[in-house]
């Protein structure tokens, strides 16, 4: 293949993407006016429930700071990996019919959803902090290229988690997507969102540090406090889990390929 065929394939592939891209943003929620508004609006408010909620309820912050800013750290990356994961997760089932077309291939409505769930979640982490700033909360970082690649890290391990649960759907069925659901109940109830577990033995912190979310939580927080957390924060180690739930979905979509088109 030449090299203007390659660009009319990239072409070609980048139109594709697009239209599913604006056919998910109209049928989400069943072709209800607005409906995309929902998509923004309900991680939105889940932030500010959890923000309200746990600085009434947790007065004791630690690192002498504002409880809501605290609290938003915490849970900013747990948000924007929750969401991404969970529509992720559903792009064939909510595009499968879409594959009846010989141009689409399962690839593109992956890639579509991919690409759309890592912009929702920018959007409503960016809204999220412009709302605080009008509430009068400066929620600006001391060193703003960590706390935004700590933010864009939890986006990245929340849609690699999704593609991996498309396989996992494919072999187990329902279990397989409530066993992703389940794990982020148990990863953000371990994650030290709140409050850092500096009460935790020496056991205690090894089996939390295997949690990638306190390494997100801590990683969004190093760009606010000068912190002294009770597990050392590994970039490495978040990354690497990440691209290994990517690689392993993007493998699992091509070996259970007939699984997934059922």
């Amino acid at each position: 293949m030449t090299g203007t065929n390659y660009a009319e394939a990239l072409r070609l592939r980048g139109r594709v993407v697009a239209a599913i891209m604006l056919r998910d943003i109209r049928t989400r929620y069943g072709g209800i006016r607005w409906n995309y508004v929902i998509s923004i609006l309900w991680p939105l408010s889940h932030l500010v429930v959890m923000v309200i909620a746990f600085t009434f309820v947790n007065r004791l912050i630690p690192f002498g700071t504002d409880s809501v800013v605290f609290i938003s750290t915490g849970a900013l990356p747990y948000v924007l990996c929750l969401y991404p994961a969970r529509m992720s997760a559903q792009a064939f089932f909510q595009g499968r019919q879409l594959l009846a077309f010989p141009v689409i291939q399962p690839m593109d409505v992956i890639l579509a959803r991919v690409v759309l769930e890592a912009l929702t979640a920018s959007l409503v982490g960016t809204l999220f902090c412009i709302g605080l700033w009008a509430f009068g909360f400066d929620l600006m970082p001391q060193d703003l290229p960590t706390a935004l690649t700590g933010v864009y890290a939890a986006i990245f391990l929340g849609i690699s988690l999704g593609v991996f649960t498309i396989t996992l759907t494919s072999i187990f069925g329902i279990p397989g997507y409530l066993f992703m659901i389940l794990s982020m109940i148990v990863l953000y109830m371990t994650s030290g969102v709140y409050m850092p577990m500096y009460g935790s033995t020496e056991q205690t912190r090894f089996w939390i540090s295997m949690n990638p979310l306190v390494h997100l939580v801590e990683w969004v927080r190093s760009g606010y406090f000068e912190m002294h957390t009770p597990v050392e924060l590994d970039r490495k180690y978040v990354v690497g889990l990440a691209a290994f739930l990517l690689f392993g979905g993007l493998a699992g979509e091509r070996l259970f390929r007939g699984k997934i088109m059922r």
